[in-house]
């Protein structure tokens, strides 16, 4: 008795992977379907967009870990710009933009080492 009791607890608390999936916003499935559960959301001061980071944290055997990101608008519902780069760094400038920096693996004597760009949400521009 006390075991099926147990089983009876045990399948009522665990949910099969869709439900699981149904729980989550848009933004949170996408993200999840990127990345799995390795990813950071930080919206822009306004809450108009998203920023989906994905994270994970460096190691000894590779210091310097993939940037993998994208913006999520929050009203219309959709990913508006995503990147992916060897190694580097996102930011919210503004409430529509964004500075991603990438930093060299080797840093050569000169060359601009870090270099970056901004990306302007309401023209769609890198620059």
């Amino acid at each position: 008795m006390r075991k099926l009791l147990w089983l009876c607890f045990l399948l009522s608390y665990c949910q099969p992977a869709t439900e699981k999936m149904n729980n989550l916003t848009e933004i949170e499935q996408i993200a999840f379907e990127k990345y799995t559960d390795k990813y950071i959301l930080n919206k822009n001061t306004n809450g108009s967009h998203t920023l989906c980071i994905k994270h994970e944290p460096d190691t000894k055997t590779q210091p310097f870990t993939p940037l993998s990101f994208f913006i999520f608008d929050n009203t219309e519902n959709k990913v508006v710009f995503e990147d992916n780069l060897p190694n580097g760094d996102v930011e919210w400038l503004n409430d529509f933009q964004i500075k991603v920096t990438t930093f060299p693996g080797i840093v050569q004597p000169g060359k601009e080492n870090p270099r970056s760009y901004i990306f302007d949400i309401n023209s769609g521009k890198k620059n």
